[in-house]
């Protein structure tokens, strides 16, 4: 089934209230949000303030796992 926001007051049965925020997840796209796959287990309902928590999270988290792949690749290459 697919969720749109609208689709998600349907499955609460009342309205988005306006500190509200259906995030994309991303589960089936490691490293990216993918704001087109509308599956419910890719969706979670959040406050403003937990959806803007998540994003800078994710975001770290994100640099971090590149920073990690380009270490690997010095070692790799026997640099450092």
């Amino acid at each position: 089934m697919s969720w749109r926001p609208d689709g998600w007051a349907k499955h609460l049965g009342r309205c988005l209230q306006s500190w509200e925020i259906v995030h994309h997840k991303g589960v089936r796209f490691k490293g990216r949000e993918n704001r087109s796959d509308n599956l419910g287990d890719n969706l979670q309902l959040n406050t403003d303030m937990e959806h803007k928590q998540l994003t800078m999270l994710e975001t770290r988290i994100r640099f971090l796992e590149g920073q990690i792949v380009r270490l690997q690749a010095q070692l790799n290459r026997g640099t450092t």
